[in-house]
């Protein structure tokens, strides 16, 4: 064997030699850019978290909006039952049949204050229609048709007699209306009436009892805020009654 021939063989194996240490160099590069080939990391064991600790975290999340961000409202309570507010009143036929002119009388404008001034002898007129008319004005609080229904009702009652006890089942409902509208001056205005009324003939106090269950839940209802009711019963404008504001309307 020449020296060429083992120079050249020698140059191979040096050759296949450097391949190899090129082969694993790729292989070791490939392997470290892979997530797998590395070292697992300790894994810490977590704590078993009592039952108030997570209700803590999910209030704390919730309060602050989570991690989307949302805003919490806050819940708003029912609303007020509004027992004591006051109720819109319907346009009355008081008022309608006063603009037709279909009532005999007239404000009188005097030096200290307004009156009524009827046209005809109030005896003669017909209370099955007038007095029920009269009272479902009371529900008014504009000017003239307040006056004209609270002084209108006082002077039928005034010169009624015999005649008013036959009209009580027609007054029912106007002065039911009257007090729903749960307007204080209103109230006041016809509890006034109502005292007048039970005055105004024999046995009329008498025939009220057995509407008690459509007059009386009214007044139930403003039991609380009787001392309030009540001063404005005594300061209102409205003539005076005979007898303690204490004493029932009701009693004959």
């Amino acid at each position: 064997m020449d020296v060429e021939d083992v120079e050249e063989r020698g140059m191979q194996k040096k050759d296949e030699e450097e391949e190899k240490k090129g082969a694993v160099n790729t292989l070791h590069m490939t392997l470290s850019t892979h997530s797998w080939s590395l070292k697992p990391q300790p894994v810490a064991l977590s704590k078993k978290r009592s039952w108030q600790e997570e209700e803590e975290e999910e209030d704390g999340e919730v309060k602050s909006g989570g991690e989307k961000g949302m805003e919490i409202k806050e819940v708003e309570g029912p609303p007020v039952a509004g027992a004591f507010r006051e109720r819109p009143s319907k346009p009355t036929t008081f008022r309608m049949f006063y603009e037709r002119g279909d009532f005999p009388i007239m404000v009188d404008h005097g030096t200290r204050e307004n009156r009524i001034k009827w046209r005809v002898d109030i005896g003669t007129l017909d209370y099955h229609h007038f007095l029920p008319l009269f009272f479902d004005g009371l529900s008014e609080t504009a000017h003239p048709y307040e006056l004209l229904a609270r002084q209108g009702c006082h002077d039928l009652l005034d010169h009624g007699g015999s005649k008013i006890l036959p009209v009580i089942p027609q007054l029912i409902s106007p002065i039911r209306n009257a007090l729903n509208t749960r307007n204080r001056q209103v109230i006041c205005t016809t509890l006034k009436v109502l005292q007048h009324l039970v005055r105004s003939g024999d046995k009329v106090g008498e025939a009220l009892t057995r509407y008690y269950r459509q007059i009386l839940p009214i007044f139930n209802t403003f039991r609380s805020m009787r001392g309030k009711v009540f001063l404005d019963f005594a300061s209102s404008v409205h003539p005076p009654c005979k007898h303690p504001l204490t004493q029932s309307p009701f009693l004959p």
